[in-house]
């Protein structure tokens, strides 16, 4: 029996306690039993109150049971003020204040000695007969107040334990610790409005220390306010819950208290008690520890408030707050926990800040809020929001920080739950590992939505598996999740942060903003539909982005089961302002969108300055490998104002893509940059592997695009059904080189992709980099066409562009158009046929120059099919090195080869005779030109060259002689009549034909004959050097080279 309902017992018999003779009238009898009563319980009234002091009666030597019962006081309207020397309740015993009248809503009770309070056993109110009301008690004892093990309440109403040192009143009136008058009437006869701190005493370490179980009935409040009990003025007192239990079902708990002179607000509404803190005065420091649990679970309502500098919530202790099982009603809500910290909030070791619905409860669980300077959640700590098998929505998680929250470490195996769970811990630039959360619970027919999630600080950092999550069961959506880190998030050893729906409801979506962020070794970003909801998408909003080791951004749709009536994926958007980093360091790491239903794959866009992948990085939207059912994979874009690279260096293929599997199709791949380098074995890709059409790839915008090593392609593959997408790459400059491909393939059934270049200034191909279009073997279906503009294109050392057909179909079509100058060196452009029509070459430039063994050739190697047409147009068209034009059907008919051009020179060019196989033309060193087809030639046409033929015949072996151009004599001028002047120009030093002499710039005047008898001799050493001054047309028409005579 509870110490209250035995007095009350007692008091029924012996109702002479409450008589003229009793405890209103026996003053010897209060003095023996009080005597008595101190000894054990250390209770003593001081004499503040006058004629109105308090007085204690001990039942236990009457009764036998170790009872005191508190009485007197000043009554003041709707108070009743005791005041205390010394107050103290021992283990195993009670203390009852006596309520004598049913106005008396609040008793006040003061100590005004130096000790502190403890107590140790039960602390209550006693009723007298045909009193019902339901007073509040205050307990005021500014040097401190201990509840020990055994510390229990036996009231009606709330409770309130502070360590101020006075409690105030409107207009002003105080109930002091200091005061050693009785209180005023007329201004204590209302409810108390705040708690005064104007003392700071310097007794003891914990201003409010529990370890009891303090539990007042439902609904009403439980307060604690402390202030500063420390042993120098320096330190902060604290409130320390050690193990200890407080109880309010459907009430409130608000805990909190100041170390420097200030005053907390105090708002009475009957037996619902509040407070607010003022702003800028140092708070003290509270602690939950040891198993401490602090609960007002019920059928709705239940509020816990604490108010502190630094909180710790330690050793598997609990801030509960929600509906319990089998509990509350359609409308019914639960009570929020607010947390607001000038310091550091610490969670640690499996503790948990919960408000949860209930199996079987009805309606919502409240809010969880949360501010401070930094959090802290390590080994296993957790903050959740959540329903566990109830109907009702989950509330709302709000975290905001001046500083950093950081989550990190996994729980104990001592875990009293037997599991280890992951844990967070928030501090500057610590990690933890804590499962902020707010899910409807698995396997329970419930209804609902969970709540949303904001976390606002200066850093944030997650580890050990640590994550934020919002999940929704049937018929609900996941909150949103809104992470905002001013200056950094970091990520790491599997943690994450994630949005889930198995409902029909959409989810909402998740929002990262900080200016830097970073993914390492598997942490992650997601969020998932596993019902007809579409997933949440993801908004990635910051400066600098790293994914590397393991991390991931990821949306997708999946299945569980059979099922395949699933949502759509989420989109993720990037806004990086500087730039994104994918590194793999050997594990999948990247951005993906994806589904496995028949439901599309979000669209992923990344906008950005730079854009780095590398060694083994993916960024990829598509259809899942694992059971598609043949969705259609997203549409996947970067904008990148500086630089897209792709940097395959190492064994791991680093790619971006877009994919699909099922009978789905891949989504469109656009990358719009100022460079792009796709490098080593990096991959710009969209495939299809099952029924359906491989995405399109534009490359747009760009100054440069170089590919070494790399590949940008789309491809049916093995076993898939469906066209490869086409392939537009829209630059200023393009550079393959190093086996470099842009390449259109089908491996299965269906047409191979269109390639369209343009290029406004150059296209360079070298050391067998290729442009190619394909049928590969055994594939069905028609090669790509290839398009290409540019002002010049190089193909050198292996470089090709390509289009083949080894399977059954016709090879497509290359266009080139080249505004200058083709220059090719040991560089081909073909399309190969095995067994169908060959595709045709059309080639448009101002100048064609092809050595070191370039052709331009189209094969049909079996099959009736004719060859493909080549025509060439250009201004001019110069072959050497047995660079070949070939138009060649082994069944068929050969193509025509038809050059529109001026002008065409080939190196020892010779017409092959028809019917020659063109595979003995290429080795013979010189140029050929062939159109050999089994049914027929095709026509080969060609430029009348004559003209320049006719000027380079073969010189002699001697074509000058030089001793014939120059004059042994000067040559004088006939003193005749002027002869008219032969002048040529513009010979550029070169004679007019082979034998002439070079023709001086100079008119050329009369001569005369050097006569054949004048003496002549040889020149001797030490003679003077005459130089001729120009060139001299003899009467014969003779040109030598001589000088005027003086």
């Amino acid at each position: 029996m509870r110490w209250g309902a035995f007095l009350r017992k007692i008091f029924a018999e012996h109702v002479w306690l409450l008589s003229g003779a009793g405890l209103l009238g026996c003053a010897g009898a209060i003095a023996l039993s009080g005597n008595s009563a101190i000894a054990q319980n250390s209770i003593i009234p001081d004499t503040t109150l006058g004629s109105e002091t308090s007085s204690v009666v001990s039942l236990d030597e009457s009764f036998g049971i170790p009872i005191d019962v508190i009485n007197g006081g000043a009554i003041r309207g709707v108070n009743l003020f005791h005041s205390f020397q010394e107050f103290n309740v021992a283990a195993l015993r009670g203390v009852y204040f006596l309520n004598p009248d049913n106005a008396i809503q609040n008793i006040l009770a003061r100590v005004t000695g130096n000790n502190r309070s403890e107590i140790l056993g039960t602390l209550g109110i006693l009723n007298a007969p045909g009193i019902t009301s339901r007073a509040n008690v205050f307990l005021m004892n500014p040097n401190g107040i201990i509840f020990g093990p055994n510390a229990q309440l036996d009231i009606s109403g709330s409770f309130v334990a502070t360590t101020a040192n006075a409690i105030a009143f409107p207009d002003g009136a105080e109930f002091s610790v200091n005061s050693g008058a009785a209180p005023q009437n007329q201004l204590l006869r209302v409810n108390p409005s705040a708690f005064l701190f104007n003392q700071v005493a310097a007794q003891g370490s914990n201003s409010i220390e529990n370890k009891g179980i303090l539990a007042v009935p439902n609904g009403r409040s439980l307060l604690l306010v402390g202030g500063r009990v420390a042993p120098t003025a320096t330190s902060t007192g604290q409130i320390l819950v050690d193990g200890g239990k407080l109880n309010v079902f459907g009430g409130r708990i608000e805990i909190g208290g100041l170390t420097a002179p200030g005053m907390v607000g105090l708002t009475v509404d009957g037996n619902s008690l509040r407070l607010s803190y003022p702003a800028g005065v140092a708070r003290a420091d509270i602690s939950f520890v040891k198993g401490a649990f602090v609960n007002v679970a019920g059928a709705g309502g239940g509020d816990i408030a604490i108010n502190a500098n630094n909180l710790n919530i330690l050793e598997y202790s609990i801030l509960s707050s929600g509906l319990n099982l089998n509990q509350g009603s359609p409308g019914s809500r639960a009570g929020d926990i607010l947390i607001n910290a000038t310091g550091v909030v610490t969670i640690a070791d499996d503790s948990t800040v919960n408000n949860t619905g209930l199996r079987n409860s009805i309606g919502d669980a409240g809010d969880i809020k949360i501010v401070a300077r930094s959090l802290n959640m390590t080994n296993g700590a957790q903050i959740q929001s959540s329903i566990f098998g109830g109907q009702g929505n989950a509330g709302n998680i709000s975290i905001q920080v001046e500083g950093s929250v950081s989550l990190s470490g996994i729980g104990a195996d001592t875990n009293p739950s037997g599991r280890r769970n992951p844990s967070a811990i928030i501090s500057n630039v610590v990690s933890a590992n804590l499962p902020i959360q707010a899910p409807p619970f698995f396997g329970i027919p419930i209804s609902g939505n969970s709540g949303s999630i904001d976390i606002q600080g200066r850093w944030l950092s997650l580890a050990d598996g640590s994550s934020i999550s919002t999940t929704s069961l049937l018929g609900g959506k996941s909150g949103d999740i809104r992470v905002e880190a001013f200056d950094s998030i970091s990520m790491t050893a599997a943690a994450g942060i994630s949005a889930t729906t198995f409902s029909d409801e959409n989810a909402e979506n998740v929002s990262i903003v900080t200016k830097s962020l970073n993914l390492n070794e598997n942490a992650i970003i997601a969020t998932n539909t596993f019902g007809r909801g579409n997933a949440a998408n993801i908004t990635i909003d910051t400066q600098q982005l790293l994914v590397r080791n393991g991390g991931a951004v990821s949306a997708t749709s999946s299945r569980i089961g059979s099922s395949d009536n699933v949502g759509r994926g989420g989109n993720i958007i990037v806004n990086a302002s500087d730039s994104i980093e994918v590194d793999g360091v050997g594990n999948i790491t990247g951005f993906f969108t994806e589904t496995s239903t028949r439901n599309r794959a979000g669209d992923l866009t990344l906008n950005t300055r730079t854009l780095t992948l590398r060694n083994g990085g993916v960024i990829s939207s598509g259809a899942s490998r694992r059971g598609s059912l043949g969705g259609n994979g997203g549409n996947l874009t970067v904008n990148a104002s500086e630089l897209v690279e792709v940097n395959g260096s190492g064994s791991n293929s680093t790619e971006l893509r877009t994919e699909a599997y099922g009978i789905g199709n891949a989504g469109d791949l656009i990358i719009n940059t100022r460079r792009l380098q796709v490098i080593g074995n990096g991959v710009v890709s969209t495939s299809t592997y099952g029924q359906g059409n491989a995405g399109n790839i534009f490359v747009h915008n760009s100054d440069i695009v170089e590919i070494d090593s790399g590949v940008i392609s789309s491809a049916i593959q093995p076993g898939a059904v469906g066209n490869a997408g086409d392939i537009e790459v829209n630059t200023k400059n393009l550079f393959l080189t190093n086996g470099a491909l842009i390449d259109t393939r089908t491996f299965s059934r269906g047409n191979a992709g269109t390639i369209k270049i343009n290029a406004s200034n150059t296209v360079s191909l070298d050391r067998n980099a290729g442009v190619v279009s394909a049928l590969e073997l055994e594939a069905e279906g028609k090669a790509g066409d290839i398009e290409l503009s540019t002002r010049n294109l190089s193909l050198t050392n292996g470089a090709s562009i390509d289009i083949r057909t080894l399977g059954k179909g016709n090879a497509g079509t290359v266009n080139i158009n080249v505004r200058d100058t083709l220059y090719a060196n040991n560089g081909n452009i073909r399309t190969d046929s095995r067994q169908s029509s060959g595709g045709a070459i059309a080639i448009n430039a101002k100048d064609m120059r092809l050595f070191g063994d370039s052709d331009i050739s189209t094969f049909v190697f079996s099959g009736a099919g004719g060859g493909g047409n080549i025509t060439l147009t250009a201004d001019s068209i110069i072959a050497f090195n047995d660079s070949d034009i070939l138009a060649f059907a082994s069944d068929g008919r050969g193509g025509d080869i038809t050059f529109q051009t001026p002008a065409f020179f080939g190196d020892r060019y010779e017409p092959a005779s028809p019917g020659t196989n063109p595979f003995n033309l290429d080795g013979n060193n010189r140029v050929d030109i062939n159109a050999s087809g089994r049914l027929a030639d095709g026509s080969i046409t060609l430029p009348d060259v004559s003209f320049l033929q006719n000027s380079l015949t073969e010189l002699p072996q001697t074509p000058i002689d030089t001793n014939a151009l120059i004059a042994n004599s000067c040559i004088a001028r006939n003193s005749g009549k002027q002869e008219n002047t032969f002048t040529i120009t513009g010979s550029g030093g070169l004679p007019n034909r082979p034998g002439d002499a070079s023709i001086s710039s100079y008119s050329t005047g009369d001569v005369r004959d050097v006569q054949g008898d004048s003496a002549s001799r040889s020149w001797h050493k030490g003679d003077p050097i005459v130089e001729p001054s120009g060139v001299y047309r003899l009467p014969s028409g003779k040109l030598i080279l001589s000088r005027e005579c003086s």
